[in-house]
Formats: structure tokens, C-alpha cells, sequence
């Protein structure tokens, strides 16, 4: 896993926000300095249920984003009212579906998801890196593939890569300046967002003949600094459907990316211990090289993504 930057600058739009630099997990407040390195700030998350006795500042999201560098984010949004309108799974299994298809075209990595009754959270990594190595042909078939041009319904999840998509591309890559901002777009978290919560909004209005907004406020994305917080966020966001008695174990979190992990780790087992000719040791050995990977990686080719 890359070690997180520690400067925090780019350009973009002035939205509400925190820089932190620590997590506790016993108070559900973040811990740190201010962008000057002068003075302490602390926020508890706005998720959090009780009245806060913490003291809200707020930033520019420019001013917490790096868009040219790969960095970390804990995002978190919140149904209006705090209503549980995430209640039911099939909106919950909408929104999973939905992380790994938008993950499969942009340049953002899903390291850990919870998605509650009531809210969501989302650790995110950024990847402009992979956005500056990818062809103006790659970048065009990605942006494509998530807002296709024509006819077809914004947020719809389409294939760049059929037939009809061609003369779309064509005209992409023959605008320097469309081009130039869908690379932008393929690893900014608020066009990420823009892509996850638009088209659940319209449609889960529509189902309860209701109008308005279905989240409640822009999204909180305070960035993660340093390893040590990284991981206690992750164990955050992992356990939370434990920690709010939705769920009694890892194993029974359906809506989390620890549930996620653990699937993979138990096929990874079964797979490892199925072959009768490897001994203890060795099949040991193999398990403690499993490697950690998000749980919705990056595609490496469009192709894949389709």
C-alpha cells in the first residue's frame, strides 16, 4: 500500500470540509492541527449519533484534496433527517453494485465501505498516478463507460466499448479541452460521489413519490495522513455495523467491506488446504503471503472494466 502524502493542496471548488490528522475510535473524533500546523482541531464525524461537543471547522474541499497526488479519504454521507432510508438491502446491494462498477472505470480505489441504515461511509484512495499513465484512448473509453453521451441516461452503467460508442470517443479525444477534463474527473472524489448518490437519489425518490433531498448536506471527506490513522479508520468503518448491534461478528456484516475481506480470506483457505498434496507448512507459509488488496481495485485496462 503507498504511504499517504502529507501536503494537502490543488485547485477546484469551495466546498465544507476538515483536515485531520487522527482517528479515535473510542470517541469518534478525528485529532489535528490546522493547515498552517498551528493550533488543534478536533471534529467528532457527523455520523455519530449524541450532541457533539466538539467545535466544527470548516474548509474548502480544496484545501483537504490533492488532486495530483494519490492520497486518502473517509467519506461520509447521511440521509436527510437521518431517516433509515437504506434500510432495505436491495437499496444497500444497489449501492455495493454500484461502488464496484464505478471503481471498475475511475481511477478511485474502495479500500473499506460500510453502508448503514442511515448513512454510508467510504475509504477511498485517489489514483491520478494511473489517470497520467493512461492513453487519451483509455481515458475517453472510462469516461464513456460511466456518463455515456447520446440519448442514454446519466449514471446509467454502459460499455464504452461497443460499436456505438465509437464516434463518442472520436469526438472526445478530438477535444483537448473535454479531454483534459475527463482525466480530471476519473480520479476526483466529488464526481465519484456525483455518480454514486444522483442516480440512487432520483430513483428511490421516484419508488417513495417524495421530492427533495434524499442526502442530507455535501459529503464529509476528511483525509487520512499518516498509516497509523489509516488503519484506525478502516477498523472503523469494518466494525461499524458491529459497533451500531446490526451485526454480532465480522462474518454476519453484509454491508461492509470487512464481510467482503473475509469471503475472499475464507475461499483463499479453502482453495490453499483443498490441495492434498501440499503439507501444513507450506499451505502455512502460503496463507501468510496473501497479499491485501481494496475491496474494489482499480481495473487495469477499460477492457476489464467492461
Amino acid at each position: 500500500m503507498q504511504t499517504p502524502d502529507f501536503a494537502a493542496n490543488g485547485p477546484k471548488r469551495e466546498l465544507t470540509s476538515c483536515l485531520y490528522v487522527d482517528f479515535d475510535t473510542h470517541s469518534g473524533a478525528y485529532r489535528g492541527a490546522d493547515s498552517r500546523g498551528c493550533g488543534s482541531l478536533t471534529q467528532r464525524p457527523s455520523c455519530a449519533l449524541g450532541s457533539s461537543m466538539f467545535a466544527e471547522v470548516t474548509m474548502p474541499r480544496s484545501s483537504i484534496v490533492d488532486y495530483e497526488t494519490p492520497s486518502y479519504y473517509h467519506c461520509i454521507s447521511r440521509c436527510v433527517r437521518r431517516e433509515a432510508l437504506l434500510k432495505d438491502p436491495a437499496r444497500r446491494r444497489w449501492i455495493l453494485e454500484r461502488l464496484e462498477f464505478l471503481s471498475r472505470f475511475l481511477a478511485i480505489e474502495v479500500l473499506a465501505y460500510a453502508i448503514m441504515q442511515n448513512h454510508l461511509h467510504i475509504l477511498i484512495q485517489i489514483r491520478p498516478d494511473f489517470v497520467r499513465s493512461w492513453s487519451d484512448d483509455e481515458v475517453a473509453r472510462r469516461r464513456l463507460g460511466v456518463v455515456p453521451r447520446g440519448k442514454k441516461k446519466r449514471g446509467c452503467q454502459a460499455c464504452a466499448s461497443s460499436p456505438d460508442e465509437a464516434p463518442a470517443i472520436r469526438a472526445l479525444i478530438g477535444s483537448p479541452v473535454a479531454l483534459r477534463r475527463a482525466r480530471q474527473a476519473l480520479s476526483d472524489p466529488g464526481f465519484f460521489h456525483r455518480l454514486l448518490k444522483e442516480p440512487c437519489a432520483r430513483l428511490w425518490n421516484k419508488e417513495d413519490d417524495v421530492t427533495g433531498h434524499f442526502w442530507e448536506g455535501r459529503y464529509k471527506s476528511p483525509r487520512v495522513l499518516d498509516e497509523d490513522s489509516l488503519l484506525r479508520v478502516a477498523r472503523y468503518i469494518d466494525l461499524n455495523q458491529v459497533r451500531a448491534s446490526e451485526a454480532h461478528s465480522v462474518s454476519t456484516s453484509s454491508w461492509t467491506s470487512a464481510r467482503h475481506h473475509w469471503n475472499r480470506l475464507c475461499a483463499v483457505i479453502q482453495d490453499v488446504y483443498s490441495a492434498r498434496s501440499k503439507r501444513p507448512i507450506e499451505a502455512s507459509r502460503e496463507l501468510a503471503e496473501i497479499e491485501w488488496i481494496p475491496a474494489f481495485p482499480v481495473a487495469a485496462h477499460s477492457e476489464q472494466a467492461a
